[in-house]
């Protein structure tokens, strides 16, 4: 990179949570304040704990011989544990003899390792509960979001990789972003002449330049869903419905996703507020999804993420166009890692409408192919996920600039009706690097929106 780069700060660093949370907290568990009891008739074991100095996000561990048992195998946690609690004492059950086989009597060799994680560095997994809508306000959000160590940790029923996980729960990886740097965009040869619909196009649409997150971040594991969406909304307009619940959501637009602001040059026209952030309550109130699932998460800032945060996750610290790491885009394999045209044990000559089944085309469950090395699903493939950032073709970006936390390139945008997305989709497959736009104003089952979808963001303080 050239000695003469310099940092161009597009917006800065982004704290989305809510100003009611506390953040640059240091809590505490009090020395000797650990300790663990077993009732001898109902097996369940109580954990007793001391929270001091700030609130802390709660987890727990047990070990034997100072090694620990698995994650896996610490299910059936009730009380003060996986969620934001407020210092005191503080207690956590639970009953070995549901997730740890053949262990049913807790010996003197098991000890209970209580850790207080701060509130702006919090466990590796968020998982919030959809189930209660938006409108119950009697839930707290402290009981309606949960963290977690790992994903083996996550204690629903059939675990990550459950039907719960992509309906009734939201999950979210985090993204260990935070003074992270990497070359975004792709070389001219990862897809060089590769057609879609007719069109040549090259991944190098997109200037390789340099970017640098301030924070770390929460990404969605899966595309948003039509159930997730169902507990949102009272209406949707997806084009596949059969089996639908644990397909992506697709067929509802930018719009209904986020809200608008009519651009001051013409009334009739919807375009999202300049600082790329700001969801406006004017169309909010009822449909967009955004604002209703901030409601649900206490006033956390969930929001779709930007270009640079989607394609550093979906990239997963590896430089290729493939998730493999290959350099080189290969349609014919793209198949194994996402569901495209030429995806695996897809059914030869049926032609895809709104009834074709997720095992014969169209859109697939979520979660159908492997993850990526970060654990997140259907990166590549699917649907094409909604970005923050405004469209703009190659050029804007400079190869000898810094680019310090990007929301795309609203300074220079003629039209912000028309946003960036990622990703490739069903019928047409494209590299990791890969991206085009749509118009946000494009909503009720619009030909272009049965391709797109969308994944939940956070970026932490």
């Amino acid at each position: 990179m050239n000695t003469k780069q310099y940092f161009k700060v597009l917006f800065g660093s982004l704290s989305l949570f809510a100003s009611g949370f506390v953040f640059a907290s240091s809590p505490s568990i009090v020395d000797e304040s650990v300790s663990m009891t077993q009732d001898p008739v109902s097996q369940q074991v109580t954990v007793s704990y001391e929270l001091e100095n700030d609130p802390g996000i709660i987890t727990v561990d047990f070990l034997t011989n100072g090694v620990s048992i698995g994650a896996k195998n610490i299910g059936s946690l009730a009380g003060d544990v996986n969620k934001l609690v407020q210092p005191g004492v503080k207690t956590i059950y639970w009953h070995p003899s549901k997730s740890w086989p053949g262990n049913i009597a807790i010996t003197e060799g098991v000890q209970a390792k209580v850790t207080a994680w701060p509130t702006n560095s919090p466990p590796d997994y968020m998982v919030i509960d959809m189930t209660l809508g938006p409108s119950d306000t009697t839930i707290p959000a402290s009981e309606r979001i949960r963290y977690y160590t790992c994903a083996e940790a996550i204690d629903i029923p059939g675990g990550i990789e459950g039907d719960l996980c992509k309906t009734d729960y939201l999950v979210l990886r985090k993204i260990h972003a935070a003074g992270r740097t990497f070359s975004m965009g792709a070389a001219k040869n990862f897809a060089d002449g590769y057609e879609w619909e007719g069109t040549k196009v090259q991944s190098s649409s997109i200037t390789p330049h340099i970017v640098q997150f301030t924070n770390d971040y929460y990404i969605g594991v899966y595309e948003f869903t039509q159930q997730q969406w169902r507990h949102l909304a009272t209406t949707n307009w997806f084009y596949f419905k059969s089996e639908g619940g644990m397909r992506p959501v697709e067929g509802v637009g930018g719009v209904r996703i986020r809200g608008y602001m009519n651009d001051k040059n013409d009334s009739s026209q919807k375009i999202w507020p300049r600082d790329g952030r700001a969801v406006t309550e004017k169309y909010a109130k009822k449909y967009t999804a955004i604002t209703q699932l901030r409601k649900i998460a206490g006033g956390l800032l969930l929001d779709l993420p930007t270009e640079a945060q989607w394609e550093f996750a979906a990239r997963a610290g590896r430089c290729g166009a493939m998730p493999n790491g290959s350099p080189i885009f290969a349609e014919t394999e793209i198949g194994r890692f996402g569901r495209f045209p030429s995806s695996q044990n897809l059914p030869e000559g049926i032609t895809v409408d709104s009834d074709t089944l997720p095992s014969e085309g169209g859109t697939a469950i979520v979660g159908s192919y492997p993850p990526n090395a970060w654990g997140l699903y259907d990166m590549l493939g699917n649907v094409m996920e909604l970005c923050l950032d405004a469209w703009k073709p190659s050029g804007f970006y400079d190869m000898d600039v810094v680019y310090i936390d990007p929301v795309g390139p609203f300074e220079t945008a003629t039209d912000l009706r028309f946003r960036v997305v990622k990703g490739g989709h069903w019928n047409s497959a494209w590299p990791l690097t890969g991206r085009s736009f749509v118009n946000i104003n494009h909503i009720n089952g619009d030909e272009h929106t049965k391709y797109m979808g969308f994944r939940v963001c956070l970026t932490l303080p």
